[in-house]
């Protein structure tokens, strides 16, 4: 039977830096400490009853690291009472360990603090019924109330911090692996046993079909996970810029998806390939991107390449490009950009439009005796090139390399 309580007179003593546990006196104490064993039992059972994760059998590792781990913050909490001392001291690391634990063990966040919420109530229950049967007062019964529930808070925010870092450590690791798999994919090396190893570790099947995206390098984090979110999807800064690749076919409501998370960003898709072919995958979106400025497409949004194959076609190797422009343009780029401009943009159309000069002067919004005008110089410059179906045609590929910049401002003057 436990001892009773002396009658304590007047209010608990309350200021600005009491810790709630030194308002308990130490006669209480004395009685919490008889009912120990039955608190640590009442707990360890209620949580195993109300927190399905924890329902072990007893004498498993899971019910020996809890029923030590109930001994130890209780018994620390009747050692607290009736002190100034600070709720965990050097104990804080043992219950970060304890929060880092249970992520690693794959439990819930919220079920561990349904635990600790259970651990408290229970203690609560046992403790007050012990301390009333002493004799407590419901000044001694306040107090240790407040005392419980501020000391197993105290624990639960420590937990919570080691759960926390341990998934921050994880994640971190996560995306680690993650970016080394991307950059083992884009270099078709999918069926190494380092980038099989990969895939196991961040839960990852290959798709039979695969699209890369390139990003920008400097895109958001929020973005990044938004895209990891999608079906299938890896997205991560890589050594070779920052990169998502998605399975080759998306569902309508996913692809729709996907232009919304990237409305505002520029974003380059390439053709859709088979997963060990994603390197070319990669190198068509890696041009696109490119080019994208150059070739007066719009600045934001996602643009895929199978919308825009032709003109990959033709930058597909830049020193061909460069190579044909200086072959089949020279005697043009040796001209002021401002005499360059018009010219160009009529020979474009005067091909284009297979020599129908009032096509011409309409489309450039042009008198069709300028655009004859222009022509004369023209032929001045690359006349028997307009005489050669080869030439005219390699003349006109030569023209769908240039950047919009060198036949705009000056078309139509």
């Amino acid at each position: 039977m436990a001892p009773e309580l002396p009658r304590h007179q007047g209010r608990i003593r309350q200021s600005g830096g009491q810790r709630p546990w030194a308002n308990v006196r130490p006669e209480t104490a004395a009685v919490l400490r008889e009912a120990l064993p039955v608190c640590i039992a009442r707990v360890v059972d209620a949580v195993q009853q109300e927190v399905p994760p924890y329902r072990v059998r007893d004498g498993s590792s899971v019910h020996k690291a809890l029923l030590a781990g109930v001994s130890v913050a209780l018994t620390r909490l009747v050692d607290l009472l009736g002190t100034q001392t600070d709720a965990l001291g050097d104990a804080a690391s043992l219950y970060e360990r304890i929060g880092s634990g249970e992520y690693r063990s794959g439990r819930p966040l919220e079920d561990v603090l349904s635990a600790y919420r259970v651990g408290a109530t229970t203690t609560w229950q046992t403790f007050s019924s012990a301390a009333l049967d002493a004799g407590a007062t419901s000044s001694d019964i306040a107090a240790l109330a407040e005392a419980c529930f501020a000391y197993i808070n105290e624990i639960a925010a420590t937990s919570t911090q080691g759960y926390a870092r341990a998934q921050a450590a994880d994640a971190g690791a996560q995306q680690q692996a993650m970016s080394e798999l991307i950059t083992h994919v884009i270099r078709s090396d999918v069926s190494s046993p380092r980038a099989a190893d990969l895939m196991r570790r961040i839960s990852w099947t290959p798709p039979e079909a695969i699209l890369v995206i390139v990003l920008p390098l400097e895109l958001a984090a929020q973005p990044l996970s938004d895209l990891r979110a999608l079906p299938g999807a890896l997205a991560a800064a890589t050594d070779h810029g920052t990169l998502a690749l998605l399975p080759g076919q998306l569902p309508d409501f996913e692809a729709r998806r996907l232009n919304e998370l990237l409305r505002d960003v520029s974003a380059s898709a390439g053709t859709v390939q088979r997963v060990e072919d994603a390197a070319v995958s990669w190198r068509h979106a890696e041009l696109l991107q490119q080019y994208r400025s150059s070739w007066g497409l719009p600045e934001r949004g996602l643009l895929r390449a199978d919308e825009h194959l032709a003109p990959l076609l033709v930058h597909a190797d830049a020193s061909l490009v460069t190579r044909l422009q200086e072959r089949m343009l020279g005697p043009f780029l040796a001209l002021s950009p401002e005499r360059r401009a018009p010219l160009l943009s009529t020979l474009r159309y005067w091909l284009l439009y297979a020599g129908a000069r009032g096509r011409v002067a309409e489309r450039l919004t042009l008198h069709p005796q300028t655009v004859s005008y222009r022509m004369e110089r023209i032929r001045e410059l690359i006349g028997p090139q307009l005489d050669d179906p080869q030439a005219r045609w390699a003349t006109q590929l030569a023209l769908m390399t240039l950047p919009d910049s060198e036949e705009s401002g000056s078309a139509n003057q």
